[in-house]
């Protein structure tokens, strides 16, 4: 019997090019992945908006570690809490957040501060814009010792992820795993 293959045009970012040969066995992965798995993002392109540029190597790296976070997840927390598919968002956010800036981690934890620093981050990052070096976003920053050059392009991304995608079980999935 042959296998069809399952319609991915819902998981490409409008106007993206179709994926490689690579990429539709990366997909491939993912769709067996969440089929073992009772929470699956309703599409990776819109939780990933950022990974136009990623390799295939990153884009596995990813995946394993969402599907990782998403079999050693529901161990620690109540099960009613990972039953949904923002569970499975959450989860891809924190993924990608520790995928894209492995520099960040260290920071990121509640090592770093009283409560985490990606937690304080996500704060920063909702609230308000106001003039540049004063703002919340930048205080966070320098109080994490991610005030340096070497971060700014990193922090700038990061902070475009966590205005869309930051919420606080993102927060607390980190501090449960880091």
């Amino acid at each position: 019997m042959r296998r069809m293959r399952q319609d991915l045009s819902w998981a490409l970012a409008p106007g993206a090019p179709a994926p490689s040969l690579a990429g539709r066995a990366m997909f491939d992965r993912l769709i067996r992945v969440a089929g073992r798995c009772s929470t699956i993002p309703s599409s990776p392109a819109s939780v990933t908006p950022f990974a136009a540029h990623q390799s295939v190597r990153e884009t596995k790296r990813l995946l394993t570690l969402w599907a990782f976070y998403l079999k050693l997840l529901p161990g620690l927390l109540p099960k009613d809490a990972t039953s949904s598919a923002q569970f499975g968002r959450d989860v891809l956010t924190l993924a990608q957040i520790l995928t894209r800036w492995p520099a960040l981690v260290p920071k990121l934890g509640p090592a770093a501060s009283p409560e985490s620093g990606l937690r304080e981050l996500i704060e920063a990052a909702k609230s308000s814009a106001v003039p540049a070096r004063v703002s919340p976003w930048h205080q966070t920053l320098r109080h994490l010792g991610l005030d340096g050059d070497e971060y700014h392009a990193s922090c700038e991304s990061l902070r475009k992820l966590l205005n869309l995608y930051g919420n606080e079980e993102v927060a607390y999935y980190a501090e449960c795993v880091l």
